[in-house]
């Protein structure tokens, strides 16, 4: 007698675990997670952005001279013309008329070096916080700036960017 009522109260026990577990579980889109997974997920996702309301905080150029203000200037410029989708002027630093505009708002640039610098080129490379157009998520990358001056106008422009 004793050993049935022990099997009854285990058998009940893992039918009633079975069932707990199965009721903190949720079905989403086929793939099932636990209430707790699906929390942490929850957290970990960025809110979605309005791209209306990005301004751009230009980077101070007052901290710059030379060689280094017309590279800064220009990176200001890039972005200033890519959030105002100023497709014209944005080839005119570019200096080409095959060049697109990218698919992001830029929100700010922090400068992490020169570097390679000659009289007439060098890189900037610059931390780059942005928010592009289908995730509406901020997001950011370290992109590199190529800025050469024109032999023939001595003018500064962007020559690439990776």
């Amino acid at each position: 007698m004793k050993k049935w009522i022990l099997t009854v109260l285990l058998t009940s026990l893992i039918v009633v675990s079975g069932c707990g577990a199965v009721q903190n579980q949720k079905t989403e889109g086929g793939n099932q997670q636990t209430v707790a997974e699906q929390e942490k997920n929850q957290e970990t996702e960025q809110p979605k952005v309005n791209l209306e309301d990005i301004v751009y905080t230009p980077i101070d150029e007052s901290k710059y001279e030379g060689m280094e203000l017309e590279m800064i200037k220009l990176v200001n410029l890039h972005a200033k013309y890519v959030n105002e989708r100023d497709h014209n002027n944005f080839k005119q630093i570019r200096q080409s008329p095959d060049v697109n505009l990218p698919n992001y708002k830029v929100m700010n640039f922090e400068i992490l070096e020169f570097s390679n610098m000659k009289k007439t080129q060098g890189y900037v490379s610059v931390n780059m916080t942005y928010v592009g157009f289908e995730s509406k998520v901020v997001e950011s990358g370290i992109r590199n700036f190529f800025i050469a001056q024109n032999k023939e106008t001595k003018k500064w422009f962007v020559k690439d960017v990776d």
